[in-house]
């Protein structure tokens, strides 16, 4: 029983590091493709002419005029693409980019600057994962605690009998007349135990939850449901956190696309 469980509680942590692997891969991915995109476009809206090649009078019409070309330049963490937003050093940014030294800025050149800016973005990108997922991991240990917790003592509740075990009676009057199991269950994220509550697969439920078939809800039978909740509660705790991660990072791309604006402005108010 115990290499059991021990085997259980190491494939239950390898599926974890698995899923948060293929979230950050996915993350990556997505964030890559978008600034890729971002950045071949500005390209495009600042090539006028169509020539495939960026000169300079070009580069200043578009930073003056076209607020989505400014906005990548701000915000593609590559200093001289960010220079061309800055009159008196767009000359030095130009040279610099233009490695053929040919006076003008063709799509190579471009991109190897983009994927210099690339590569510092999905540094901060990682750096901030990683400070996420330590945050992530104290919060759902201590959620963790208080959900088993929660679970052992509404178990409890229902073995009105201490028996060690929940009988069908025990369980029928604790889903109809208990309001903290009531609540427990509705939330508790396991399909079978929420349907305890309804009526029509009372019996059904208990039958299946009830591995052994000797007619009661063991502790381990109880345990084992629980896990089964526990894991689709972290699911979802990992995916709304996904979620809200997708949100603050657009969040701080318009955050940082202002204030590099207004300290540009300030910039040049001083520097008369």
């Amino acid at each position: 029983a115990i290499e059991a469980a021990l085997k259980a509680k190491l494939a239950a942590r390898q599926a974890e590091r698995d899923a948060r692997a293929e979230a950050a891969r996915k993350e990556l991915e997505e964030f890559t493709a978008e600034f890729l995109n971002a950045a071949r476009k500005a390209f495009k809206l600042m090539d006028k002419d169509k020539s495939g090649t960026l000169v300079k009078q070009e580069v200043v019409d578009s930073v003056q005029n076209d607020k989505e070309v400014v906005t990548f330049l701000q915000t593609c963490g590559e200093r001289n693409l960010q220079f061309l937003l800055q009159p008196k050093r767009i000359d030095k940014a130009m040279k610099e980019l233009d490695t053929s030294k040919d006076g003008e800025i063709d799509e190579d050149e471009w991109e190897v600057a983009i994927q210099r800016g690339l590569k510092k973005r999905v540094e901060q990108l990682q750096e901030a994962r990683a400070r996420r997922e330590q945050a992530a991991a104290a919060e759902d240990a201590a959620f963790s605690e208080a959900f088993l917790n929660m679970a052992r003592q509404i178990f409890d509740m229902m073995d009105v009998d201490s028996s060690g075990s929940l009988d069908r009676g025990e369980i029928m009057k604790a889903v109809k007349s208990n309001k903290e199991v009531i609540a427990f269950l509705v939330n508790c994220g396991n399909k079978y135990l929420q349907d305890l509550l309804v009526p029509a697969r009372l019996e059904a439920t208990l039958d299946e939850l009830d591995a052994d078939l000797d007619g009661e809800i063991s502790a381990p039978e109880w345990e084992r449901a629980i896990a089964e909740a526990l894991k689709e509660k972290l699911r979802q705790r990992a995916a709304d956190r996904e979620e809200r991660a997708r949100a603050w990072r657009k969040e701080m791309e318009a955050f940082t696309a202002e204030f590099m604006a207004a300290a540009q402005k300030v910039f040049e108010m001083i520097d008369k």
